[in-house]
């Protein structure tokens, strides 16, 4: 059942922590980015490697990153960097409260992560992009780095830690609000732009996302119609034609950016 969502979310970039945070081993599939002027405005951001040739960071990381051969997504923190990687990890699909791993740098460029569970779906009526919500912590520096799921498949990555949740209405009751960008809507962005996806699990491969996050994938503009942002309880941005529990044909909801 869909519900409403009212949105006037504060949104706060790679600056601060919404819990406790551990320090975990280095795993190839969280690339260390730099960011600004080392030494003096210098930080470190994350990415993911995407295929042999490509890595998927956050927008606001890339921005700020020393790599020149860039895509921006044209509406989402979401940002395909040319770089090639060795060791290329497996995507894949995440279902609501089911366990996730938030991966990533602290901003001393130590390996850290959070451990919560998927939440929901949501869509940023400022930008209309569709975004997940988990209650793992996470913390400066981890933006652009993966999500993992139970079964060591990235299923997103981080972007976002949500700081206003009162103000929000019809969010599943949760410790704190992680945001991150679903592998579902990035590897349709891929296929939009001809990049290889060939590291798609077999499930993240045969789902066919909505027509609304296919749409959103499109690089030309267009102007954004009015629209109500609803939240739903499961990984919105498929519409599958399975027919068990996780089958799902609608799509919204709501966004910040951390």
């Amino acid at each position: 059942m869909m519900a409403i969502v009212c949105i006037a979310a504060m949104v706060t970039g790679c600056i601060t922590t919404n819990g406790p945070i551990s320090q975990t081993p280095a795993n190839n599939a969280n690339q260390l980015v730099v960011i600004g002027v080392p030494i003096l405005l210098g930080g470190f951001g994350s990415s993911v490697p995407i295929n042999d040739s490509y890595q998927i960071t956050a927008k606001h990381v890339a921005r700020l990153s020393w790599d020149l051969d860039v895509i921006h997504h044209p509406y989402c923190d979401l940002s395909l960097i040319r770089t090639s990687s060795k060791h290329v990890p497996s995507w894949g699909l995440i279902y609501p409260d089911q366990t996730v791993t938030h991966e990533g740098h602290s901003l001393l460029g130590n390996s850290v992560k959070g451990e919560g569970k998927y939440l929901q779906d949501v869509i940023d009526t400022n930008t209309d992009c569709l975004y997940s919500l988990s209650d793992a912590p996470v913390m400066s520096g981890m933006s652009g780095g993966p999500v993992f799921n139970e079964a060591g498949e990235i299923v997103g990555i981080t972007v976002a830690i949500v700081h206003n949740p009162e103000d929000l209405t019809n969010l599943r009751p949760a410790e704190r609000y992680s945001q991150f960008v679903p592998a579902t809507l990035i590897f349709d962005w891929l296929k939009q732009l001809g990049i290889d996806t060939s590291h798609a699990s077999p499930e993240l491969a045969g789902v066919q996302v909505s027509s609304y996050v296919n749409q959103l994938n499109q690089q030309q503009a267009r102007q954004p119609e009015p629209q109500v942002a609803q939240a739903i309880p499961s990984q919105s941005s498929i519409s599958s034609n399975k027919t068990d529990n996780h089958s799902l044909t609608n799509e919204m909801g709501y966004n910040s950016y951390f």
